[in-house]
């Protein structure tokens, strides 16, 4: 009899995939765990809101009064909770006992609007009824951002300490982190109780745990300890109780919304109405955090563990009933789909698969929220800029700061590595942040180059226009291009990031510059008589005013100082106190208001450098200076092209006479702009190029090796620039060799994936549509993968469908090149035995993205070249002499 697909890499049998940050978690149990069960109490309401309690609370924790402290911020957060469950209880009761009236067409618009005003009237009732005379405050005030950043936990921790209540101390230290993973004193506080004060990891308690996520991780434990019992018991509890968090949190989202203009009535309903779906779609992400991680897929993936259980429990309805509805959720997954093959083939039908209906209604629900807020982003008209108003995590109004730091958009920046680090509250303003993460070491060191030749002015900083730079590739060496690509690359994507944090639709140049203060000879405090230093490299003795709210200033910083040497930029009030500062390091971006008081800490033993631009929402004063550098480099790359003869007058047919053979294209791929070529490479080259990837972090990297890394890289642009016949030049966007290494080469019957389904430039969604926006590489045209090697097993590279399913495979060998359009759906199979090397690349239209460090190799093997040819010329002259 066929067995159930669920095979591990080692042979044993496989469990469902539990992700790799998932997996950290676990481990994370050891040292830090989380509260499995606290005792329900009846809340007896004080007479103090919730708000009035935490002023007292920070009053005595100011006063140094512990006792009062502790019990104050105690019934601060019993009372905050009151409210937010009474809120949403109303409005799940009211929703569900408000009647639908069967009407005419006609008579449509009464019933929904009659159906509204019912619902209000009952909320309205509802909660007067709950809190009496209570008066609470305006769902707008700050002080609701304030629980839902658990602000009352990091007061309450050093209460609790004082009253020697340490095992209380931890874990509110331990909840407070998990909404703020990066608070470096809390951090420092946990390893101190578990360190210093002795507190067992068990004692360290979630005080906000909910039920859903505590059933989850009870199921994960139950699962690695084989209690298949355990697992399908806990997992039951986890689904259903999430189904009911996610309700809640779809009604916590309708809230108040604030428009920035006067609206007629029908927009005003609209614009409000995508606010709070936008909030509503998001439940399902916001709530998928276990610990400070957000777990991808992990609604389905209860039905995986479930299938699992139910299989070990001989259940095979349960089993089966568990992977249809996982199937649902990711229709493509070939694990499960294996699985239901083995109950095919007991003698079970494609009828016994059924989904369970409350997961069909959940995923309809998900789809046709989706479905309207895709219409509202490419097709619906605001009146004044974007006014529907990306909500906190509750779905409360709160400051815009706190808005756009929990916005879609920030954490699609984090998955490339842009991260914020600090904002709002910590800088002490509220539209004030800073994120790293934007440039690497050597980018730093290429922009500083442009400073170098440069004068400082009276004040010690020498300042470098994008004016300057532009001059310097008219009067200077073309090696300040790569520098000046660099500098409109990364002010290109920090006005992006920029304009998402602000919520902005769009933002423009105003003034760029590259800043460098010190270190001078004789420079010292005394050198600024009295002035500021700001970031513009000026020394101003009055701080500025009158400055339009609309514009705003973005540093991004080139230079690492330590904490010591005390460089950093700092924020001040009217009367000149500091309110905060900030660090710099290499690639981090620190914006603010214009009319935010600033000034910087000059470092007297090394050099500081930034990126400093102003950035402006009047069109009408844009920098034409970054305008016409733009156009500077564009004739720079027309006039490449036309020296680059050899690139002109190559057509396919005499690669085709070089020994490239088209060995599958068009409808042999299952799709449009895809084909396989052969003979791109030979043995050898393909054996240096795999050399090259293991000598590259040796100094045994030889001249040859990286010459032909250069021109199997060209060899494999023209090839397809050309059979696709792009009517504009390709550039390379980004080129990677790689060689990828099984894990375990003791199992050949792995189905996991090296590159899960995606496109190369845009964001894959769940109903297979892949929009093209930022921060997806938008800007890439085609794509290309020149394979080095056969010898090993998986590895597979496939075109898929919509739905991720496998369409069509292609298997790798030395010269083997497939190129397509970077919009088509593709994946990687993972290597079961041996080494998979390749050659990926990236290719573009615009001339703005193309590969600055493919520029800087070929200047270092043209200046390797020149260098060798002056060599042997030298050994020449004294052969003959």
């Amino acid at each position: 009899m066929a067995s159930l697909r669920v095979t591990y890499a080692s042979g044993k049998e496989r469990r469902p995939s539990c992700n790799i940050s998932m997996a950290r978690k676990i481990i994370f149990l050891i040292f830090l765990p989380f509260i499995l069960a606290t005792e329900k109490t009846v809340y007896i309401k004080p007479k103090k809101t919730f708000a009035t309690l935490y002023s007292t609370g920070v009053d005595a924790y100011n006063d140094q009064t512990w006792f009062l402290c502790a019990s104050s911020l105690e019934d601060a957060i019993k009372d905050y909770t009151f409210y937010k469950d009474t809120v949403i209880d109303c409005r799940i009761q009211c929703k569900k006992s408000t009647t639908i009236r069967e009407v005419t067409p006609e008579m449509v618009e009464f019933s929904v609007f009659e159906r509204i005003i019912e619902n209000s009237d009952c909320i309205r009732r509802c909660k007067r009824h709950k809190f009496g005379d209570r008066i609470y405050p305006d769902p707008r005030d700050r002080i609701f951002s304030t629980f839902q950043k658990r602000k009352p936990y990091e007061y309450l921790q050093f209460c609790w300490f004082q009253l020697d209540r340490l095992k209380d101390a931890a874990s509110a230290a331990y909840t407070f982190y998990l909404v703020n993973p990066d608070h470096e004193d809390m951090i420092s506080n946990i390893r101190y109780y578990k360190d210093k004060a002795g507190i067992h990891e068990n004692d360290f308690l979630d005080l906000e745990l909910r039920p859903y996520k505590e059933a989850y991780v009870r199921g994960l434990m139950s699962y690695n300890s084989d209690d298949w019992e355990g697992v399908k018991t806990n997992m039951e509890v986890a689904i259903t109780e999430f189904y009911h968090e996610e309700e809640r949190c779809r009604v916590e989202c309708e809230a108040i919304y604030e428009s920035a203009v006067p609206q007629e009535f029908v927009s005003a309903v609209a614009d409000h109405y995508l606010s709070v779906l936008e909030c509503q779609y998001n439940c399902e992400r916001r709530l998928s955090r276990i610990f400070t991680d957000e777990m991808e897929d992990y609604v389905a993936d209860h039905f995986h563990y479930l299938q699992f259980a139910y299989y070990k429990l001989k259940n095979d309805e349960k089993s089966m009933e568990a992977a249809a509805t996982f199937l649902l959720f990711q229709p493509g997954d070939e694990t499960m789909q294996k699985n239901k093959g083995f109950y095919l083939q007991k003698g079970y039908a494609e009828k016994d698969f059924q989904p369970r209906e409350q997961a069909v209604v959940y995923l309809e629900r998900k789809h046709q929220m989706e479905r309207i807020l895709d219409f509202s982003q490419t097709n619906y008209l605001k009146d004044t800029g974007d006014l529907v108003k990306p909500l906190e995590e509750s779905g409360v109004k709160t400051t815009n700061e706190e808005e756009k730091h929990n916005t879609f958009w920030m954490k699609q920046y984090e998955r490339i590595g842009l991260k914020i680090v600090s904002h709002g509250d910590q800088l002490k303003g509220e539209k004030r942040f800073a994120a790293d993460g934007f440039l690497r070491k050597e980018q730093c060191l290429e922009l500083i180059s442009l400073v170098h030749k440069k004068k400082a002015n009276k004040y010690g900083a020498k300042v470098v226009t994008i004016t300057d730079a532009k001059e310097m590739l008219e009067t200077e060496d073309l090696n300040n291009e790569v520098s000046l690509r660099f500098l409109l690359r990364i002010s290109e994507t920090t006005r992006h990031y920029i304009m998402k944090y602000y919520n902005l639709t769009r933002l423009f140049f105003k003034h760029t510059s590259i800043v460098c203060w010190g270190p001078e000879k004789g420079l010292d405090a005394s050198s600024f008589d009295g002035c500021i230093p700001q970031e513009s490299g000026s020394c101003v003795d009055e701080l500025p005013s009158n400055i339009g709210d609309e514009e705003y200033i973005g540093v991004t910083y080139l230079s690492d100082i330590p904490a010591d040497e005390g460089s950093n930029i700092y924020f001040m009030s009217p009367d000149k106190e500091t309110e905060s500062k900030v660090g710099i390091k290499c690639g981090r971006l620190v914006a603010f208001e214009s009319s935010d008081h600033h000034g910087v800490s000059i470092p007297y033993s090394e050099q500081r450098c930034a990126l400093v631009i102003r950035y402006t929402t009047d069109p009408t004063k844009d920098d034409q200076a970054y305008v016409e550098t733009i156009k500077a480099l564009h004739k720079m790359d027309r006039k490449y092209l036309l020296s680059d003869m050899n690139s002109k007058q190559l057509t396919l047919e005499d690669m085709k006479k070089s020994g490239i053979s088209i060995t599958k294209e068009g409808a042999d791929m299952k799709g449009g702009e895809r084909v396989m070529a052969d003979g791109l490479a030979k043995d050898d080259e393909c054996q240096t190029l795999t050399n090259l990837v293991l000598l590259a972090n040796s100094d045994k990297v030889s001249y040859a090796a990286v010459e032909l890394f250069v021109n199997l890289s060209e060899r494999s642009r023209l090839f397809t620039e050309k059979y696709f016949n792009v009517t504009k030049p390709l550039y390379f966007d980004f080129t990677h060799l790689v060689c990828r290494s099984a894990i375990d080469d003791g199992n050949l019957d792995r189905s996991d994936l090296s590159h899960p389904v995606h496109a190369d430039n845009c964001m894959l969604k769940t109903d297979g549509s892949c929009p093209k926006e930022f921060p997806a590489y938008i800007q890439r045209d085609y794509s290309a993968i020149l394979y080095l090697n056969h010898e090993f097993e998986g590895g597979e590279f496939f075109f898929a469908h919509k739905n991720k399913s496998a369409q069509v495979n292609v298997h790798p060998k030395c010269g083997r090149l497939v190129s397509f359009n970077a919009g088509e759906f593709h994946g990687v199979k993972a290597v079961v035995k041996g080494t998979r090397c390749a050659l990926a690349l990236w290719f573009t239209t615009n001339p703005q993205f193309k590969e600055l460090a493919h520029l800087q190799a070929r200047k270092i093997l043209a200046t390797k070249r020149k260098e060798r040819e002056e060599k042997n010329q030298k050994e020449l002259s004294k052969t003959e002499l």
